[in-house]
């Protein structure tokens, strides 16, 4: 089994998607889109029913150039974070594992190390061993670390639990508002730690760490 440095003991890995998982990004976005076409605040009721964009009102070209603001803004570096996203990050800190972010970085990202996602990070007090960027994000994870490794991956769209779980990842569909209309088994956050500790358990009985 392959440990991410040589000279480190091995440990298992957890992996957190940001967006949607950890930050609140939708209500960040919506609220940004309203103050960037200067239009009334738009109610938060998304369930995931409708494209985003078509929930937002706005056609594909001003979804693009108001995205390519918000990412130009730095405006990743604030959004919210859920209340307990960081304690389920802490959870598995706590006993020993690894930390990995995955995150999808749509349409126009702007640079390969994405500063403001660090920041993010930063400002959260959220301490990681890996940090992955794309749609390809679990492939590219699978081709870094030992997948025998990976205990579970916490994620809220619905595309990448499917993406996921065809490279047979142990996937955790973290329920939120904007996923109401279509989920994978799974439940909100705080269950999933619990289920992904009980596998660390499980991982160390198996691999005698």
């Amino acid at each position: 089994m392959r440990c991410t440095n040589c000279s480190s003991h091995v440990r298992p890995i957890a992996v957190f998607d940001i967006d949607g998982t950890l930050a609140r990004y939708h209500q960040a976005v919506a609220d940004f889109s309203s103050r960037y076409f200067d239009t009334l605040p738009i109610p938060y009721e998304y369930d995931g029913s409708v494209p985003f964009r078509d929930y937002l009102e706005l056609t594909q070209a001003q979804h693009r150039e108001m995205k390519l603001a918000y990412r130009q803004g730095g405006n990743k570096r604030f959004v919210p974070i859920y209340a307990g996203a960081l304690e389920a990050v802490e959870s598995f800190r706590k006993v020993d594992a690894e930390i990995w972010m995955a995150t999808t970085r749509p349409f126009n990202r702007l640079d390969n190390i994405d500063p403001d996602t660090r920041e993010w990070l930063r400002r959260n007090h959220i301490e990681i061993d890996g940090l992955l960027f794309g749609e390809d994000k679990y492939q590219q994870l699978v081709d870094t670390v030992d997948q025998e490794r990976i205990v579970i991956c916490f994620e809220d769209l619905a595309e990448m639990m499917f993406a996921g779980r065809a490279l047979g990842l142990p996937m955790w569909h973290v329920y939120r508002a904007h996923n109401k209309a279509l989920r994978y088994p799974g439940g909100d956050l705080a269950e999933g730690v619990a289920y992904g500790l009980t596998q660390i358990e499980r991982w160390r009985e198996q691999n005698g760490h």
